[in-house]
């Protein structure tokens, strides 16, 4: 049975959760709490395995009790919210923070919102967190030393192009890790970077703004299809994958679901060493499952730059953790060394990798 907290300023949006929640006779709430400042005391008297988060509270906000339940009672925390352009643009927020995932409020009566809710908190709740203050992740980052797999493949030689395609990938815990990589870009990248992050539907166009908000790079949402510019960010739109379909030129597509998902690193990956070659980078940041591996491994011998985020520095390491052991990565690194090996990846000059 999966224990939940539930964090909601309204007692009849509290209600209606409950009732979401225990439908499926999988999950039982064990406490509620109306502010920030309360939910403490209930996750310690209750130890939850998960924490449903609103944002918008009077007293201490989400953001603050997030902070709090991080680096005092560690807990997988699941921001509930709506799908305005302000209320979601927040909740990407919440997981910088700390917090794991978004999913949206379900209306009352659709079983079918409230069944993939549900899901969604039975799977968080098995995520190991750890306890972590604001920015020690950030901190961590750099202090950890780099990781190199020892599978026997060829050393990366990085393509004598000024615009290299950056293609990567996340899931739980990833609106955060992908922002930091993006800010740490340089405004002069010459690169394109192309992002396919796990959503729920109707939130990609406000997780394009929260990017656009924390990165110096221009961010497009691809609706259809876009050009490879330097300086671009390229963001995978709602239920639609991304894939290259020409040197210099992405779309957004309906083919069907791979390993459940849509849009997939996968499909973004493999396009990127059937179309690029060795023209390409594909990274791997914090996410449940396995989704990217067997695309970025296909992109190592095609010969392009693969990288993977470390443990230490992933909100949860599912995905880089799939990568990494397969040897589909290149490098492993901690979350701020990744751009820089970014930016030398994309010159033509040789780095370090694994030997042959």
């Amino acid at each position: 049975m999966v224990r939940v907290v539930i964090v909601d300023d309204s007692a009849v949006c509290r209600s209606a959760l409950r009732e979401t929640l225990e439908a499926g006779g999988s999950i039982r709430v064990v406490g509620e709490a109306s502010d920030g400042a309360e939910v403490l005391k209930v996750i310690t008297r209750e130890k939850p395995h998960l924490v449903t988060m609103d944002l918008q509270m009077p007293g201490t906000s989400g953001f603050e009790a997030i902070e709090e339940i991080m680096a005092k009672h560690p807990v997988p925390i699941l921001v509930v919210t709506g799908q305005s352009r302000k209320s979601s643009a927040a909740a990407f927020e919440a997981i910088r923070r700390g917090a794991l995932q978004l999913a949206e409020k379900p209306p009352p009566g659709q079983s079918a919102a409230g069944n993939e809710l549900r899901a969604q908190v039975r799977m968080l709740a098995k995520v190991p967190v750890v306890r972590h203050v604001a920015g020690s992740r950030d901190k961590l980052a750099q202090r950890s030393p780099a990781v190199a797999p020892t599978h026997r493949t060829p050393t990366y030689v990085a393509p004598a192009t000024t615009l290299p395609l950056v293609g990567v990938a996340a899931s739980a815990g990833g609106p955060g890790a992908i922002a930091t990589l993006l800010s740490q870009l340089p405004p002069s990248f010459q690169g394109c970077v192309a992002v396919v992050q796990h959503l729920p539907k109707g939130f990609a166009a406000s997780f394009a703004d929260f990017l656009g908000s924390r990165t110096r790079l221009r961010v497009k949402l691809v609706n259809d299809s876009a050009a490879r510019e330097a300086g671009t960010v390229l963001v995978a739109p709602d239920d639609r994958h991304l894939v290259v379909s020409g040197k210099n030129l992405l779309r957004a597509v309906d083919s069907p679901p791979m390993g459940g998902f849509r849009p997939a690193a996968n499909v973004l990956f493999q396009s990127m060493a059937d179309i690029l070659g060795a023209g390409g980078i594909g990274i791997v940041l914090s996410g449940m499952g396995t989704d990217g591996a067997d695309g970025l491994e296909r992109m190592r011998r095609q010969g392009s730059l693969t990288i993977a985020q470390d443990e230490a520095t992933s909100a949860v390491y599912g995905m880089p953790r799939a990568a990494a052991e397969r040897g589909a990565a290149c490098l492993v690194l901690p979350l701020g060394k990744i751009a820089q090996a970014v930016v030398e990846g994309g010159s033509p000059k040789r780095l370090s990798g694994p030997s042959p």
